[in-house]
């Protein structure tokens, strides 16, 4: 057995996934954990780290290395850094300081690799078929963009239309106004003309969201049809479409302030919800889906599928 960490350094938050990989390619999740970090204050539009935002990123991989694992003495940790920090002037410089002053080894992974990690995670999550799937990964600097099925990823891109980002780019009026909403679907429509030209080569059916921002529509969605439920701890939970397009519309329509108490919405969230809502309905629009289901793997699972076959591998060389 191999105690094994994954951390995936997000823009927004820092998050570490602890398992036990055992020889024969199974795993039990020990702990996750997740810090924010909002390495886009002050800084990522500039293409650099704030003095603030750095040494938020330390702090939180101090929390993880001395306080979670050395205490759970792990032998093998990965380090992933995306958005936020590969496109950064002081990325790098980020990077080196964590190897020296934490001893944590970070690898800057490229939008393309980091889409093929959200795709094999959601993969784990959900039992894809032949049909083909969107998988979209909207994360605080970039957004990944998937089409595959269970065969294949027949296309991929990263673009930076991170929620944060795009906060920062457009800075809306609260609530946003329709004219502001406008502005952005037109900025949309031109950037993501390649998926617009990917999915008429590949005709989608289903709509795969992970990581935060489907995660927040996923919990407020949840209590709108169930305002005392317990929201169900699984890997896939699939959203109703009218519900989706109903918690949309509420979203825009809230100020910051009334949507702080939207049952299921978290505090680092509230701030750029309204710009990944924005984007989400501008998706949900624009490509006819017949099902819309969150994953809760995406990243970090990804890399637990591709540590699993290297074991695997080397014990079958």
């Amino acid at each position: 057995m191999t105690r094994t960490a994954i951390i995936d350094l997000g823009t927004n938050t820092f998050k570490l996934l602890l398992v036990d990989i055992h020889h024969d390619g199974s795993y039990e999740i020990v702990l996750n954990n997740k810090i924010p970090v909002k390495l886009a204050e002050g800084g990522t539009d500039d293409n650099i780290l704030s003095t603030d935002a750095f040494q938020r990123g330390i702090n939180a991989l101090n929390t993880f290395k001395y306080n979670i694992i050395d205490y759970f003495e792990v032998k093998k940790v990965f380090a992933f850094a995306t958005a936020a920090i590969r496109t950064s002037e002081n990325g790098a410089w980020f990077v080196d300081y964590v190897s020296k002053h934490i001893g944590i080894d970070i690898q800057i992974i490229s939008g393309e690799r980091e889409a093929e990690l959200v795709f094999q995670g959601a993969c784990t999550a959900v039992e894809f078929s032949d049909d083909n799937y969107l998988v979209c990964d909207i994360g605080g600097g970039s957004t990944e963009l998937i089409i595959g099925n269970r065969n294949e990823i027949l296309w991929k891109e990263s673009f930076r239309l991170g929620a944060s980002r795009m906060t920062e780019k457009f800075k809306m009026s609260d609530p946003p106004r329709k004219s502001e909403i406008q502005a952005v679907e037109v900025y949309l429509s031109k950037k993501l003309s390649p998926l617009f030209t990917a999915v008429n080569k590949y005709p989608v059916t289903k709509l795969i969201g992970t990581s935060g921002a489907f995660s927040t529509l996923a919990r407020i969605a949840h209590f709108e049809n169930d305002p005392k439920g317990i929201i169900p701890n699984e890997a896939a939970i699939p959203i109703d479409i009218q519900t989706l397009e109903a918690v949309l519309a509420k979203i825009v329509r809230l100020n910051h302030q009334q949507r702080q108490h939207l049952p299921g919405i978290k505090l680092i969230r509230v701030k750029m919800m309204a710009a990944a809502a924005v984007f989400i309905n501008f998706l949900v629009k624009s490509i006819n889906f017949e099902e819309i289901i969150f994953s809760d793997y995406a990243l970090k699972e990804g890399v637990i599928s591709q540590v699993v076959e290297n074991i695997l591998a080397e014990q079958n060389s």
